[in-house]
C-alpha cells in the first residue's frame, strides 16, 4: 500500500522529513528558473511535516505561503507562474472517412442502412500512446509520425429528438457497443497529417457485449429509460414506439489509461461513476464502482469499493478521465470527477479517486480546485510515478496542467469523506490541515503558437496522452460528426514537461 500523506498520520514527522529529503536530493536539471518552485516545494513538504505533528497553526501559515493565489506565492514564484513550457512543434492529424459500422464489426446493427451513411465516428473521447515511451531520464524523446494510439469511442451515436415530443430521445443504434480503437497517424505537409483506424475493440463481458444504455440502479437511469426510444427498421422511427431497456453492465466510456504490464487498460465511465480494468481484447476484467452500486446482474466481475458519496455526481458529470500512478511500486488506477459533487453551484473542488489494482481496494482520494465553477476536467494522463497531467476546459478555452501528488493530503480516512463538506465554497481546508493538489500550467489554448501554424483546437477537447518526456497528444470528441471531424493534435515542447511540475 503506498504511504501518502494522510490526515490520519500523526506520527513523529518522519514522513515529512523523508519527503523533504527526497525533494532536496532530487535533481531537476539545475534550471535557475525553478528555484522559486523548489522553495515552494520545501514549504509544502514542511506543511506535510506540520500535519504529521498536529500543528494546525503551522499548517495554516505554510498553506498561505504556498498557495498560488497568495501575494507571497506570486512574488516568490512570479517567473514560474506566469510562464509555462515553450512549444517547439505542433501537428494535426485528421481521421480519414471511416465507416461507422467499423466500430462494431461482425455485429448486427439496428438501422444498418443509416449507420452505413455515416463516416465520421467519435474515436477521441480519450487516447493513449501505444508505442514504448522514451525514458524520462536523459532522453528528450521525439514523436515520429506513423505512431500508433489507442482511442476511445463515446456512447451510442446519432441520438436525436422525437419529433412528436422534444423531451424524448431516439436512439437509432440501441445495441451499439462502446470500445477502444487502434489508430495510426501518418505524416503530411505543413504539419497536417492523416489518421486511420486500423481496428476496433468493442467492450464485452462473459456473455455479451456492453452497450451504453445505463444500468437501472445508476443515477439518472430512470429518467433516461423513461424518455429514450428505439425502433426497428421496418417501423417509422419518428414514432419512438419502444423504450430502451436497461443494460445491467452498461457504461458511458469517457477516460482511457494504460497499457498496464499485462497489456490491459483502464476505462473510466460516467454512469457509476466507475473505473474498469479491460483486457486488450475488450473483455471487462473488473469494474470498480461506488459501494452502493454493486450491479448484481452485470455480466462481468464488479467490485464496489469506491466511496459511496460518488453517487452524488451531477448529471452527466462522472469520471471523464483516467490515468495511472505507481508510487512505491504500487499500481494505482485513478479517475477525476468532471465537476464537483452535489448541487452546490459555486463549488470548484473535484475529487481524484485512486484504486490499488493489486489489492483491489481504495488507495487515495485527493482534492483539486478548478480555475472557476464553469470549468471541467475532461482528461488526464500519467507523467511520472507520482505525477499526471490534466485537461481543464470550458467551451473553446482550456489549460493543460501538471500535478504532482506528493505533499497533497490523502483524505481517504477523513471523517468528512462521505459528505459534501469538501464541495462547500466556505470549507476551510487550511484550518482542517488539508493540502489540495497543486497545478502547474503546461499549455493554454487558444494560443498564438498554434494559431500561427493554422491549428485551432476543437471546441470539445476530451483526450490527452503522454507520448514522451517532451510531447503530449490531445484529441477531440466530434459527437459522431455533429462537431465536425475527429482530430489528434500533437504538441512538442523544448524541455521535458516534468521540469515544470
Amino acid at each position: 500500500m503506498p504511504t501518502f500523506p494522510s490526515v490520519d498520520d500523526r506520527r513523529d514527522g518522519s514522513l515529512g522529513a523523508a519527503l523533504l529529503f527526497e525533494r532536496g536530493s532530487a535533481s531537476r536539471g539545475g534550471r535557475a528558473t525553478q528555484e522559486p518552485q523548489v522553495a515552494r516545494r520545501i514549504a509544502r513538504d514542511l506543511q506535510v511535516l506540520a500535519v504529521a505533528c498536529g500543528s494546525l497553526v503551522l499548517v495554516a501559515v505554510l498553506t498561505q505561503l504556498i498557495s498560488p493565489s497568495s501575494e507571497t506565492a506570486v512574488s516568490s514564484a512570479d517567473h514560474h507562474h506566469h510562464h509555462h513550457p515553450e512549444l517547439a512543434e505542433a501537428s494535426t492529424y485528421k481521421l480519414v472517412p471511416t465507416p461507422l459500422l467499423g466500430l462494431n464489426p461482425d455485429r448486427k446493427w439496428h438501422n444498418a442502412e443509416l449507420a452505413a451513411s455515416y463516416d465520421r465516428p467519435t474515436i477521441g473521447s480519450d487516447l493513449v500512446y501505444l508505442s514504448p515511451p522514451a525514458s524520462s531520464e536523459g532522453d528528450e524523446g521525439g514523436f515520429e509520425s506513423g505512431g500508433r494510439f489507442l482511442g476511445l469511442t463515446d456512447a451510442t451515436p446519432l441520438k436525436s429528438k422525437c419529433p412528436g415530443d422534444h423531451r424524448m430521445t431516439f436512439l437509432p443504434f440501441p445495441d451499439f457497443s462502446p470500445g477502444m480503437v487502434r489508430l495510426r497517424l501518418e505524416p503530411g505537409r505543413d504539419g497536417k497529417g492523416a489518421m486511420e483506424m486500423d481496428s476496433a475493440i468493442p467492450l464485452r463481458g462473459r456473455s455479451r457485449f456492453l452497450t451504453s444504455t445505463p444500468p437501472r440502479s445508476t443515477g439518472g437511469s430512470p429518467e433516461f429509460l423513461n424518455s429514450t426510444f428505439w425502433g426497428p427498421e421496418d417501423e417509422n422511427d419518428a414514432e419512438c414506439r419502444h423504450r430502451v431497456s436497461a443494460d445491467p453492465g452498461g457504461a458511458d466510456t469517457e477516460g482511457l489509461a494504460g497499457p498496464l504490464p499485462d497489456g490491459s487498460f483502464i476505462v473510466a465511465e460516467e454512469y457509476g461513476p466507475s473505473l474498469m480494468r479491460v483486457a486488450a481484447n475488450g473483455t471487462v476484467l473488473v469494474r470498480f464502482s461506488p459501494r452502493p452500486l454493486n450491479l448484481p446482474k452485470a455480466y462481468y466481475p464488479v467490485r464496489p469499493v469506491l466511496p459511496s458519496i460518488l453517487v452524488e455526481r451531477r448529471h452527466n458529470k462522472g469520471f471523464e478521465s483516467a490515468f495511472l500512478l505507481k508510487p512505491e511500486q504500487s499500481q494505482l488506477a485513478c479517475g477525476i470527477l468532471q465537476s464537483p459533487l452535489g448541487p452546490q453551484k459555486h463549488s470548484t473542488v473535484v475529487r481524484v479517486v485512486c484504486v490499488d489494482l493489486d489489492r483491489m481496494e481504495m488507495a487515495a482520494v485527493w482534492l483539486l480546485r478548478l480555475d472557476d465553477r464553469h470549468r471541467m476536467v475532461n482528461s488526464a494522463t500519467e507523467l511520472g510515478e507520482k505525477s499526471f497531467a490534466l485537461l481543464e476546459r470550458h467551451h473553446g478555452e482550456g489549460t493543460v496542467y501538471g500535478v504532482d501528488v506528493t505533499g497533497a493530503t490523502n483524505v481517504l480516512g477523513h471523517p468528512l469523506l462521505e459528505t459534501l463538506e469538501f464541495e462547500s465554497p466556505d470549507f476551510d481546508f487550511a484550518g482542517a490541515g488539508i493540502s489540495l493538489l497543486e497545478k502547474e500550467k503546461i499549455l493554454e489554448y487558444p494560443n498564438n503558437f498554434l494559431e500561427d501554424r493554422g491549428i485551432v483546437l476543437s471546441e470539445k477537447m476530451e483526450g490527452i496522452a503522454r507520448v514522451d518526456p517532451r510531447t503530449l497528444a490531445l484529441s477531440n470528441d466530434n459527437d459522431y460528426g455533429k462537431e465536425g471531424d475527429s482530430f489528434v493534435y500533437v504538441v512538442q515542447f523544448k524541455d521535458p514537461v516534468l521540469d515544470w511540475i
